[in-house]
């Protein structure tokens, strides 16, 4: 086995820390807190918060992050208000798009230049200082970003996704409070769990193989799968609801150790391209990646969900059942993309591509693509 390391920031967990944990821990650690956040926590938690944040002695500010996932543009727009305020550290309180943004807001802070000249693959420049303390608190169970060193942005005049990626970009603790999940509705919450899900799968067989990204996944798979039956007919069960948080969290842990896949190396892809919702993508594409990676390697035949379902050719039959009981599109023909699939593959260069599983040719994936759109 090789050498490897497993880093995680500390995790907190229950219903309404964020209205007493989180406060505390903040007011140890800084009194002065930009907390970037969507426009759903700002018009139902935010002036509550608010108040109960000053009776902890804070001062804290709302910085709103708009919809869709971030760009250049928007995370430099940012920034600069941020930077203006002059806080002591920054608070996500979000789902993936606002803790993306509010991490790389954390580090470009402290320094110069736009956002997109840190980017993997597009700028070329590191980053060198500390970020500002920053914490996170998902009110979504799919992104794992609140655990994760990395904030993924579209550059939109090059239509691609790229990380801006640093050791110094864990953040300083992680909030899971279900509470702020009871009201996502099933959009929602199926695409994030998809994506949840996806995480787990892709890091328990990446070629960055980690015994406890396996370890993980044979534990939470399971709970995804569950959780999202329960929720589409019950979506206010809190069993259901913590059995996700957690679980996405563990993905997060687990895709910052043990790597991603092909899955995400495409939907990086087709982010910079479409508007289709991150773990809408990751869902349409998993049965369909996992089926041509079977062709090249073993590496599934290790997890329990697969062995219980007869391998892996079982394990995509159940994939493909399962998406159509959560009503998740077998293809994406009725977005009429005019995308061509042999572009799609030649773009798809991300580092989630280096670690999947198995070498695919080309044409395995172009053939794939042609079947898709």
């Amino acid at each position: 086995m090789d050498n490897w390391q497993w880093r995680t920031p500390p995790v907190f967990f229950g219903w309404g820390c964020t209205h007493s944990e989180l406060l505390s821990f903040l007011s140890f650690r800084g009194k002065r807190w930009a907390v970037c956040m969507g426009s759903h926590f700002l018009q139902r938690e935010w002036s509550h918060w608010q108040e109960v944040a000053h009776d902890y002695g804070l001062e804290v500010e709302a910085f709103v992050v708009r919809g869709g996932e971030p760009t250049v543009p928007q995370v430099d727009e940012l920034t600069m208000r941020v930077k203006a305020y002059q806080p002591d550290g920054i608070v996500g309180i979000g789902g993936g798009t606002v803790l993306d943004t509010a991490k790389a807001v954390a580090a470009m802070v402290v320094h110069p230049g736009s956002v997109g000249d840190y980017l993997e693959e597009v700028g070329t420049k590191k980053l060198f200082s500390q970020p500002l303390p920053w914490v996170g608190v998902p009110t979504t169970a799919g992104t794992g970003s609140e655990s994760t060193k990395n904030s993924v942005i579209i550059v939109p005049e090059k239509r691609v996704k790229r990380s801006l990626r640093h050791d110094m970009l864990w953040s300083q603790g992680v909030f899971l409070d279900p509470a702020l999940t009871l009201s996502q509705p099933w959009e929602v919450t199926v695409n994030a769990g998809l994506d949840a899900f996806t995480h787990l799968l892709e890091a328990a067989v990446s070629k960055k193989f980690h015994p406890f990204a396996l370890a993980l996944a044979d534990r939470f798979l399971g709970d995804i799968i569950e959780g999202l039956s329960c929720l589409k007919e019950h979506p206010e069960d809190r069993e259901a609801r913590e059995k996700l948080l957690v679980a996405s969290n563990a993905g997060g842990m687990a895709l910052a150790n043990g790597g991603l896949g092909s899955v995400h190396g495409f939907a990086a892809t087709l982010g910079g391209m479409t508007d289709i919702p991150h773990g809408r993508v990751c869902g349409i594409i998993l049965d369909h990646v996992v089926e041509v990676n079977r062709r090249y390697t073993e590496r599934y035949e290790m997890l329990a969900l697969v062995k219980h379902h007869g391998g892996s050719e079982g394990f995509v039959h159940f994939l493909s059942q399962w998406k159509k009981m959560l009503g998740v599109d077998t293809d994406f023909r009725r977005w009429n993309l005019a995308l061509d699939p042999v572009e799609i593959v030649r773009l798809s260069t991300s580092s989630s591509m280096k670690a999947n599983p198995a070498d695919v040719p080309a044409s395995d994936w172009i053939a794939m693509w042609k079947n898709l759109l």
